[in-house]
């Protein structure tokens, strides 16, 4: 059974008024760029984490992530007030979670002042000490909340920004969040690669890089030559050909198995949302991979929601849901962000098979 069975956005970011109704246990969103595939997968992040207030800065600051060494280039406030509508709308997703109808409401309120900073230096004309910061407050109301009583975050310059501890069981399902190039610039953390080694998870990650290389025979945990200036282990690949190399020697495809499959693991029972799905992947490895990868959904339980560009990822989804084709849903997005066509598995094998179509 699906755990996250529809959702109704009413106002996230660009999206009004979009109703997904039929998710599966492998669900892709396709559609042109700037159609919203990317917040579909965001407002399923806030779904699940908007509970925390570390949930809401995740969210608010997937988009900038550190990219070449270079830091975000807007303020936390900025990010923030960008996951609401041009008009500043509350934000509003209905959706249904294990057959219980659940609805979630955020409404932004901000706030600026003119600061002046402290100069001795009299020189120093005022207006180049004056300084505009803008404070927020969030309200969040949903239909656990049975006294009226908003959940309530305070962001900006002139608040405490402590972002608090979370609770194991705080948020709604386990759900992550991986973007179309964490593989590339998101080292992979060896505290993580070994807590699964530690659980005996080991031939399963060995499985995953085995889907790009067939010669990958083992994964380790090696340090550093230089251990004065780097003390933290770092994933090495036990190769046939090549012996012990470090994981960030291969290629963008076993990097990407690697980051999914430990996410797959860490994030069991619970969804995984990944943008744009195909990158780093070659096209004649899809649909083995597709393959590879809709097996540890079933193995640990995980509900996949995607985005994709790629003609050959929806026939490798396909190839993967031979089995059983009621476990893919296939939503395409419309130019104008507000309609959106849902295809079925059976469906979508008669268009791409029999017709030959291009549901993109």
């Amino acid at each position: 059974m699906s755990k996250l069975e529809a959702m109704r956005i009413h106002s996230f970011r660009g999206l009004t008024d979009v109703t997904l109704d039929h998710f599966s246990k492998i669900n892709l969103f396709v559609g042109e760029n700037n159609a919203g595939k990317t917040s579909l997968l965001e407002a399923i992040y806030l779904i699940a984490n908007y509970s925390t207030k570390q949930g809401f800065l995740r969210l608010a600051r997937m988009r900038e992530q550190y990219i070449g060494g270079l830091a975000r280039t807007l303020s936390t406030e900025e990010l923030i007030s960008w996951l609401f509508s041009e008009t500043i709308k509350p934000i509003k997703i209905e959706y249904e979670w294990a057959g219980m109808h659940k609805y979630i409401q955020c409404t932004l309120e901000e706030e600026e002042y003119l600061i002046l900073n402290d100069s001795s230096d009299e020189n120093i004309d005022i207006i180049d000490r004056e300084q505009v910061v803008k404070e927020q407050s969030i309200e969040i109301y949903d239909n656990e909340d049975s006294i009226g009583k908003p959940i309530v975050y305070q962001f900006g310059t002139l608040n405490e920004k402590v972002i608090g501890i979370i609770k194991k069981g705080d948020s709604l399902f386990n759900c992550h969040f991986i973007s179309a190039i964490d593989h590339r610039i998101a080292p992979l953390s060896p505290y993580i690669i070994d807590d699964l080694v530690k659980d005996g998870e080991r031939p399963m990650l060995i499985e995953a890089l085995r889907q790009f290389d067939k010669k990958i025979n083992g994964i380790e945990l090696l340090m550093a030559n230089d251990k004065g200036r780097n003390t933290r282990p770092i994933p090495y690949i036990q190769h046939e050909d090549l012996g012990l190399v470090p994981i960030s020697m291969f290629g963008d495809g076993v990097r990407k198995a690697l980051v999914i499959a430990s996410q797959a693991i860490r994030f069991k029972d619970g969804i995984i949302l990944i943008d744009e799905i195909e990158t780093g992947i070659h096209t004649k490895l899809i649909p083995t991979f597709f393959t590879w990868l809709a097996e540890i959904c079933n193995q640990y339980n995980i509900q996949l929601f995607a985005t994709t560009h790629s003609l050959e990822a929806l026939d490798g989804m396909l190839k993967a849901a031979e089995a059983d084709y009621n476990q893919l849903s296939v939503y395409r997005l419309g130019e104008d962000k507000k309609k959106s066509k849902y295809f079925s598995g059976e469906r979508l094998k008669v268009l791409r098979y029999e017709l030959g179509q291009d549901v993109r």
